[in-house]
Protein backbone atom coordinates (compact mmCIF):
# COMPACT_ATOMS: atom_id res chain seq x y z
CA UNK A 1 0.00 0.00 0.00
CA UNK A 2 3.05 2.69 0.74
CA UNK A 3 4.54 1.84 -2.80
CA UNK A 4 1.68 1.83 -4.29
CA UNK A 5 0.83 5.64 -2.30
CA UNK A 6 4.21 6.85 -3.37
CA UNK A 7 4.18 5.61 -6.96
CA UNK A 8 0.52 7.42 -6.97
CA UNK A 9 1.31 10.22 -5.48
CA UNK A 10 4.70 10.88 -4.16
CA UNK A 11 6.87 13.05 -6.01
CA UNK A 12 10.01 12.87 -8.56
CA UNK A 13 12.46 12.13 -5.53
CA UNK A 14 10.01 9.97 -3.81
CA UNK A 15 9.44 7.89 -6.45
CA UNK A 16 13.10 7.81 -7.42
CA UNK A 17 14.10 6.94 -3.52
CA UNK A 18 11.83 4.13 -3.88
CA UNK A 19 12.99 2.70 -7.28
CA UNK A 20 16.30 2.39 -5.79
CA UNK A 21 15.31 0.59 -2.86
CA UNK A 22 13.39 -1.77 -5.02
CA UNK A 23 16.47 -1.96 -7.07
CA UNK A 24 18.29 -2.90 -3.80
CA UNK A 25 16.02 -5.10 -2.65
CA UNK A 26 15.36 -7.26 -5.79
CA UNK A 27 18.77 -7.26 -6.86
CA UNK A 28 19.96 -10.92 -6.36
CA UNK A 29 17.00 -12.39 -7.16
CA UNK A 30 16.92 -10.18 -10.57
CA UNK A 31 20.19 -12.10 -10.71
CA UNK A 32 19.28 -15.48 -10.34
CA UNK A 33 15.78 -15.01 -11.72
CA UNK A 34 16.01 -12.58 -14.45
CA UNK A 35 19.50 -12.90 -16.10
CA UNK A 36 19.43 -16.66 -17.27
CA UNK A 37 15.93 -16.13 -18.88
CA UNK A 38 17.78 -13.51 -20.29
CA UNK A 39 20.45 -15.05 -21.36
CA UNK A 40 18.92 -18.24 -22.39
CA UNK A 41 16.72 -15.83 -24.80
CA UNK A 42 20.17 -15.00 -26.59
CA UNK A 43 20.97 -18.18 -26.97
CA UNK A 44 18.29 -19.20 -28.36
CA UNK A 45 18.19 -16.77 -30.95
CA UNK A 46 21.65 -17.49 -31.87
CA UNK A 47 21.25 -21.47 -32.09
CA UNK A 48 17.94 -19.73 -34.49
CA UNK A 49 20.61 -18.16 -36.26
CA UNK A 50 23.19 -20.57 -37.00
CA UNK A 51 20.63 -23.10 -37.84
CA UNK A 52 18.92 -21.04 -40.51
CA UNK A 53 15.23 -21.58 -38.68
CA UNK A 54 13.95 -19.00 -41.14
CA UNK A 55 14.58 -21.15 -44.14
CA UNK A 56 13.79 -24.47 -42.82
CA UNK A 57 10.52 -22.43 -41.37
CA UNK A 58 10.27 -21.53 -45.19
CA UNK A 59 10.66 -24.74 -46.10
CA UNK A 60 8.62 -26.69 -43.71
CA UNK A 61 6.02 -24.39 -43.21
CA UNK A 62 3.19 -26.93 -42.36
CA UNK A 63 5.17 -28.17 -39.29
CA UNK A 64 6.11 -25.26 -37.88
CA UNK A 65 2.65 -24.11 -37.93
CA UNK A 66 1.70 -27.34 -35.92
CA UNK A 67 4.52 -26.70 -33.57
CA UNK A 68 2.73 -23.13 -33.41
CA UNK A 69 -0.26 -24.29 -32.43
CA UNK A 70 1.05 -26.85 -29.87
CA UNK A 71 3.20 -24.08 -28.35
CA UNK A 72 0.28 -22.02 -27.92
CA UNK A 73 -1.85 -24.23 -26.67
CA UNK A 74 0.77 -25.67 -23.99
CA UNK A 75 1.18 -21.92 -22.78
CA UNK A 76 -2.58 -20.99 -22.55
CA UNK A 77 -3.12 -24.29 -20.58
CA UNK A 78 0.28 -23.72 -18.35
CA UNK A 79 -0.97 -20.28 -18.01
CA UNK A 80 -4.69 -20.53 -17.34
CA UNK A 81 -4.58 -23.76 -15.09
CA UNK A 82 -2.04 -22.93 -13.46
CA UNK A 83 -3.68 -23.12 -10.02
CA UNK A 84 -4.39 -26.74 -11.23
CA UNK A 85 -0.89 -27.89 -11.71
CA UNK A 86 0.22 -26.10 -8.44
CA UNK A 87 -2.08 -27.81 -6.66
CA UNK A 88 -0.92 -31.04 -7.98
CA UNK A 89 2.76 -30.54 -7.71
CA UNK A 90 2.75 -28.99 -4.47
CA UNK A 91 0.61 -28.25 -1.22
CA UNK A 92 0.08 -24.24 -0.14
CA UNK A 93 2.24 -24.82 3.00
CA UNK A 94 5.56 -26.60 1.27
CA UNK A 95 8.27 -24.55 1.49
CA UNK A 96 8.46 -25.62 -2.63
CA UNK A 97 5.39 -23.63 -3.63
CA UNK A 98 6.53 -20.43 -4.90
CA UNK A 99 9.29 -22.22 -6.71
CA UNK A 100 6.18 -24.09 -8.47
CA UNK A 101 4.57 -21.14 -9.11
CA UNK A 102 7.18 -19.69 -10.71
CA UNK A 103 7.99 -22.75 -12.62
CA UNK A 104 4.73 -23.16 -14.44
CA UNK A 105 4.04 -19.52 -14.70
CA UNK A 106 7.53 -18.89 -16.58
CA UNK A 107 6.79 -22.46 -18.76
CA UNK A 108 3.83 -21.04 -19.93
CA UNK A 109 5.57 -17.82 -20.86
CA UNK A 110 8.10 -19.70 -22.46
CA UNK A 111 5.95 -21.51 -24.55
CA UNK A 112 3.75 -18.31 -25.36
CA UNK A 113 6.91 -16.67 -26.34
CA UNK A 114 8.20 -18.99 -28.50
CA UNK A 115 4.19 -18.84 -30.09
CA UNK A 116 4.89 -15.35 -30.58
CA UNK A 117 7.83 -15.37 -32.45
CA UNK A 118 7.08 -18.79 -34.34
CA UNK A 119 3.83 -16.52 -35.68
CA UNK A 120 5.76 -13.65 -36.67
CA UNK A 121 8.20 -15.94 -38.32
CA UNK A 122 5.53 -17.92 -40.07
CA UNK A 123 3.79 -14.92 -41.49
CA UNK A 124 7.05 -12.66 -42.63
CA UNK A 125 7.31 -16.05 -45.28
CA UNK A 126 4.64 -14.82 -47.66
CA UNK A 127 4.06 -11.74 -49.49
CA UNK A 128 1.02 -10.06 -47.62
CA UNK A 129 2.86 -10.95 -44.28
CA UNK A 130 5.91 -8.95 -44.92
CA UNK A 131 3.68 -5.90 -46.06
CA UNK A 132 1.42 -6.08 -42.99
CA UNK A 133 5.15 -6.44 -40.84
CA UNK A 134 7.06 -3.77 -42.86
CA UNK A 135 5.70 -1.10 -41.10
CA UNK A 136 7.28 -2.69 -37.73
CA UNK A 137 11.06 -2.29 -39.13
CA UNK A 138 10.97 1.12 -38.63
CA UNK A 139 9.94 1.11 -35.52
CA UNK A 140 13.13 -1.41 -34.50
CA UNK A 141 15.45 0.68 -35.97
CA UNK A 142 14.08 3.03 -33.83
CA UNK A 143 14.00 0.46 -30.54
CA UNK A 144 15.71 2.90 -28.36
CA UNK A 145 14.46 5.90 -29.15
CA UNK A 146 10.69 4.38 -28.51
CA UNK A 147 11.37 2.45 -25.72
CA UNK A 148 12.27 5.65 -23.59
CA UNK A 149 9.87 7.10 -25.11
CA UNK A 150 7.29 4.99 -23.55
CA UNK A 151 9.13 5.68 -20.59
CA UNK A 152 8.24 9.24 -20.61
CA UNK A 153 4.64 9.15 -21.69
CA UNK A 154 3.90 5.83 -19.24
CA UNK A 155 5.59 7.81 -15.75
CA UNK A 156 3.76 11.01 -16.30
CA UNK A 157 0.31 9.46 -16.97
CA UNK A 158 0.54 7.02 -13.57
CA UNK A 159 3.61 8.68 -11.42
CA UNK A 160 2.13 10.92 -9.23
CA UNK A 161 4.68 14.03 -10.82
CA UNK A 162 2.20 13.30 -13.40
CA UNK A 163 -1.27 12.23 -13.68
CA UNK A 164 -0.92 10.33 -11.04
CA UNK A 165 -2.61 6.99 -12.54
CA UNK A 166 -0.87 3.95 -10.59
CA UNK A 167 -3.40 1.93 -9.21
CA UNK A 168 -6.22 3.45 -10.81
CA UNK A 169 -6.76 1.87 -14.19
CA UNK A 170 -8.44 -1.29 -15.29
CA UNK A 171 -5.40 -3.53 -16.82
CA UNK A 172 -7.48 -3.54 -19.99
CA UNK A 173 -7.43 0.14 -19.89
CA UNK A 174 -3.93 0.22 -19.75
CA UNK A 175 -3.35 -2.26 -22.74
CA UNK A 176 -5.40 0.01 -25.00
CA UNK A 177 -3.40 2.84 -23.54
CA UNK A 178 0.25 0.59 -24.60
CA UNK A 179 -1.12 0.03 -28.01
CA UNK A 180 -2.28 3.24 -29.05
CA UNK A 181 0.99 4.69 -28.26
CA UNK A 182 2.96 1.99 -30.33
CA UNK A 183 0.57 2.24 -32.76
CA UNK A 184 1.19 6.38 -32.78
CA UNK A 185 5.14 5.19 -32.50
CA UNK A 186 5.30 3.14 -35.56
CA UNK A 187 3.66 6.18 -37.61
CA UNK A 188 6.22 8.44 -36.07
CA UNK A 189 9.23 6.02 -36.75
Amino acid sequence: DQVTQIYGNGNFFDIMLTRINEYLVFRNINLLYYAPKVLALFIVGYVAGRGNMLQKIKQQSAQYLIIFISFIIAGLILIFKLETFLNFFSHPESGFYTSWYIFIYESGNGFLGLGYLLIVLLISQTKFGLKLLDPFKYAGRMALTNYLMQSLIFTTIFYGYGFGLFAKVHPWQFLMWGLLVFIIQVIFS
